[in-house]
């Protein structure tokens, strides 16, 4: 047996627009089943902001595991990059490795690889007069 539940509540008891997907076999072997079963949201109401628990019972014994849903932070970044500022003028090194590790090497792993949006001072924002003004980075 396998259900999702809200706190004390059975999935069925709650609004028609939280219901439970049909139970899917994942993989069997030697007798012993991994299934899934997905808790759909048709939409979603600040009433169904909680925890959900996921109850898988056999003959074996019982589990569970559990799934908060929260609302989304209106985050522009999802993370500041800081690193020291290599003056070019009083170096011999034509490419600081450290610099060129925060300005190449992790925007390409972190942003292209892997959806992160960092926020990098020299890329995102411009200098004018005593002030700076924040320029948006579109992916591609």
């Amino acid at each position: 047996m396998i259900y999702w539940m809200k706190g004390e509540k059975f999935i069925e008891e709650l609004a028609g627009h939280i219901r439970e997907g049909e139970i899917r076999l994942l993989k069997e072997h030697l007798g012993e089943k991994e299934v899934e079963l997905t808790l759909i949201f048709d939409s979603v109401v600040e009433a169904d902001l909680a925890n959900y628990t996921c109850h898988v019972e056999n003959r074996n014994g019982r589990k569970h595991a559990s799934v908060l849903l929260r609302k989304k932070d209106n985050k522009e970044y999802d993370a500041y990059l800081s690193y020291t500022k290599v003056d070019q003028d009083t170096l011999d090194c034509d490419n600081p490795e450290e610099e060129q590790f925060a300005l190449e090497i992790l925007p390409d792993v972190l942003e292209k690889h892997y959806g992160y949006k960092l926020f990098i001072p020299e890329r995102d924002l411009i200098p004018s007069g005593s002030k700076y003004f924040q320029i948006l980075y579109l992916k591609h």
